[in-house]
């Protein structure tokens, strides 16, 4: 996850321009996984191309649903199946069902990375609380993957969406 940084006019013109700009966006889910006994810690993961700490996440596959994307990417990146621990979708009629809204929806700037160009993540962001586990995670993606407590929040490479919005609220359940 990359934030777009509004810190001064000259920036905030340049995410103007960019979001004005058509470019290409990716659609990606990220799981929040919050330990339900107290105090609260968070899962997340050392990145190995990024060396930032992630929750498990990633883009959504064509034909998948942003809650589909956060089962599989939670599956895959944590090796836990999220699935009893979410809020159930609710079928509506035949034709129409309500999918659980995300806690967050942030629209993240994507720098240019190799023969990546610059481009847009939309990423719906879930808080679900789960019991502790011992995480699976593919060596790849993550150096290492631990649940991290309040405590042990600083100093870690962490983008700031994630440090001042994300996990001050999980802390706080």
């Amino acid at each position: 996850m990359c934030p777009l940084r509004q810190t001064s006019d000259t920036q905030m013109d340049l995410r103007t321009e960019l979001l004005t700009t058509v470019m290409v966006k990716h659609y990606t889910s990220t799981a929040i996984l919050v330990t339900n006994t107290k105090p609260r810690k968070v899962l997340l993961g050392m990145h190995q191309k990024l060396q930032m700490w992630l929750p498990p996440g990633g883009h959504q596959e064509e034909n998948e649903n942003p809650f589909e994307a956060l089962i599989r990417e939670t599956k895959e990146e944590a090796g836990f199946d999220v699935s009893a621990f979410l809020p159930e979708t609710k079928n509506l009629d035949e034709r129409v069902a309500s999918l659980p809204v995300p806690d967050y929806l942030f629209e993240e700037l994507i720098p240019t990375r190799g023969e990546k160009p610059e481009h847009i993540h939309m990423d719906f962001v879930y808080i679900i609380v789960v019991p502790e586990f011992v995480p699976q995670f593919p060596e790849r993606e993550y150096q290492m993957m631990r649940w991290i407590g309040e405590d042990d929040v600083t100093g870690l490479p962490l983008y700031p969406n994630i440090k001042d919005i994300i996990l001050p609220r999980c802390f706080t359940f």
